[in-house]
C-alpha cells in the first residue's frame, strides 16, 4: 500500500510556518508533477490511479515527457509499468516509454563497463575509493539500475591518492582531462563520453562535504554489472540526495524526490545518522521530508518527523540566513517574495560572492 496514512498525514500537514520553509517550498514539485512521481513510485492500483489522473489533465503526454526541461524525460523508464496497466493506452506514448527504457538499459551496460574497466586499473594501483553519486543511489535504492538515468561515474577518495587516480585514468584508459586535478577534486571523461568525477567526499549539511574517511566507517557493498562497489550507507547517500535538491534547486529536475523516496525504504536506513548530519539545519530537512511523507508517502517515521519539527523551532537566525543564502543562488524571486528585509542583505552577499569569483578568474 503506498498512500500516505491518514494519522502521518494529520501530524505533518499544514503550512509553512517560517519564511525559510516557504522559499524552501519552491523546491516542491507542481501538483501535476506530483501526480507523475506517484506513478513513478507507487506500486499496483495505487501507481496505475496516480497515472491515470496524470494522463487526464495532459493533452499531449509525448509532448510532455519528451522535453528537454525539468528532466521528466529521464523518468520515463519508471513510467512504462503503470502506463502498460492501462487497457486503452496510446501506442505512440508506450512506443516512448519502451524506447526509453531499452535506451537506459543499453547505456547501463556501458556504464557497468566503464566502472568495471575503472576498478581495475585503479586497484592494479592499490587506490582505494567509494562510488558516490548517481551510481551509487542506482545501485543502492533502485531494484533495477536502468531505472535511473546516471550522467556520471562519481568516484570518492582521500586527497592524498585524488591526484594519482585522476593521472592513472588518463593515462591506463585515456580518459580526457575536462579541468584541472588537485587534490580537492577532478573531472575526465572516458572514451565512451561518460564523465569520471573524482572527489573527496559527498556533500554535507549545512554546505560541508562528508569526508571518505567517515563514509567508510558506514560504507556497504553494491554490485554494479559484474563488479562489487563500496558505496555510502543509504543514510548518507539520502543527506546527500538532500542538500544537492537544495544546492541545485529546480535545475536538478525531480529525480530528489524518486532518490529521496526510494532510499527511505531501505531497511537500513541509519535515521540517526540522517538527524546528525543536519543537526544544524533542520529547516532544510524537515521543508523537504515534509514534502516525501505527505506528498508521496515516503517511510519517514512519525517520530522522526517530530523531531525535525522541534528542532526546526529552535533554529538560530543565522541558520535561517545562511539556507536563504543558499536558495537565492538559484532562486532569488522566492527569496525576494518570502524572505521580506533579510532578502536584499542575502542577496547582496551572494552576488558579490559571484563578481569576487569572477574578479579572481579574470586576474
Amino acid at each position: 500500500m503506498n498512500r500516505v496514512p491518514t494519522t502521518l498525514a494529520r501530524a505533518t500537514t499544514g503550512r509553512p510556518d517560517t519564511a525559510v520553509e516557504r522559499v524552501l517550498a519552491a523546491l516542491r514539485p507542481t501538483p501535476l508533477e506530483t501526480e507523475l512521481l506517484r506513478a513513478c513510485l507507487w506500486e499496483d492500483e495505487d501507481g496505475a490511479a496516480a497515472w491515470r489522473r496524470w494522463r487526464r489533465q495532459v493533452s499531449d503526454p509525448v509532448a510532455v515527457l519528451s522535453v528537454e526541461r525539468g528532466g521528466l524525460r529521464y523518468l520515463l523508464p519508471l513510467l512504462l509499468t503503470p502506463a502498460t496497466r492501462q487497457p486503452q493506452e496510446e501506442r505512440e506514448l508506450l512506443t516512448l516509454l519502451r524506447a526509453a527504457r531499452l535506451r537506459e538499459r543499453l547505456r547501463d551496460e556501458v556504464c557497468s563497463r566503464v566502472y568495471g574497466e575503472v576498478r581495475t586499473v585503479l586497484g592494479e594501483r592499490e587506490l582505494a575509493f567509494l562510488v558516490g553519486g548517481e551510481f551509487a543511489v542506482a545501485a543502492t535504492a533502485y531494484s533495477d539500475r536502468s531505472q535511473r538515468h546516471c550522467h556520471e561515474l562519481e568516484l570518492l577518495l582521500t586527497p592524498g591518492d585524488l591526484v594519482e587516480a585522476s593521472r592513472t585514468l588518463v593515462s591506463e584508459l585515456h580518459c580526457s582531462p575536462r579541468g584541472p586535478s588537485d587534490a580537492d577534486g577532478a573531472l575526465v571523461e572516458h572514451p565512451s563520453g561518460l564523465p569520471v568525477r573524482l572527489s573527496t567526499g559527498t556533500l554535507g549539511a549545512p554546505h560541508g562535504r562528508i569526508a571518505v574517511g567517515d563514509l567508510e566507517q558506514a560504507a556497504v557493498l553494491a554490485q554494479i554489472g559484474d563488479s562489487p562497489a563500496s558505496v555510502p550507507s543509504a543514510a548518507d547517500l539520502l543527506v546527500d540526495v538532500l542538500v544537492r535538491a537544495v544546492a541545485d534547486g529546480r535545475s536538478s529536475g525531480l529525480w530528489w524526490v524518486c532518490d529521496g523516496a526510494l532510499l527511505c525504504r531501505s531497511a537500513h536506513l541509519d535515521w540517526e545518522r540522517v538527524l546528525d548530519h543536519f543537526s544544524g539545519t533542520a529547516l532544510m530537512l524537515r521543508a523537504l521530508a515534509r514534502y516525501l511523507a505527505e506528498e508521496v508517502g515516503a517511510s519517514i517515521p512519525a517520530l522522526v518527523l517530530e523531531r525535525l519539527r522541534l528542532s526546526a523551532a529552535r533554529a538560530t537566525p543565522s541558520e535561517r540566513v545562511a539556507i536563504l543564502r543558499n536558495v537565492s543562488t538559484w532562486n532569488p524571486i522566492a527569496v525576494l517574495r518570502h524572505a521580506r528585509r533579510s532578502s536584499l542583505r542575502v542577496l547582496a552577499w551572494t552576488f558579490s560572492d559571484r563578481i569576487r569569483r569572477n574578479a579572481r578568474h579574470l586576474t
